[in-house]
């Protein structure tokens, strides 16, 4: 082993001592749950700055579209996400909604 690639490993070492041998837990969220609706976020002069909207056709399920609308509020320094996903099965007529809100916060992890 030439003195170049000691220096190398003992550097490697040096660096892997410094490392904890348990990692610290990543955050894994930034959106808050929250009770209030769409509908509250206006009245109280929420603004809305952008939409975005995804139809997706589940290929398990043929004759099924899930159609997913997400509305970005604003007021001053405060962002809310709010969504509607609408699940329609064509063949049978049915179908289905989920609405929530979700308030943007600094990043943690979820339990």
């Amino acid at each position: 082993m030439s003195p170049l690639q000691i220096a190398g490993a003992a550097a490697l070492l040096l660096i892997g001592s410094m490392v904890p041998s348990h990692a610290a837990e990543q955050p894994t969220d930034q959106w808050k749950e929250v009770a209030l609706t769409f509908a509250d976020l206006v009245h109280i002069g929420f603004r809305i700055v952008a939409v975005t909207d995804a139809i997706h056709e589940p290929t398990k399920t043929p004759g099924r579209e899930v159609n997913e609308r997400t509305f970005i509020l604003q007021k001053s320094d405060d962002v809310y996400k709010c969504g509607e996903v609408h699940a329609v099965d064509y063949k049978t007529g049915d179908s289905t909604a989920v609405l929530y809100c979700s308030q943007l916060v600094q990043p943690y992890i979820r339990k």
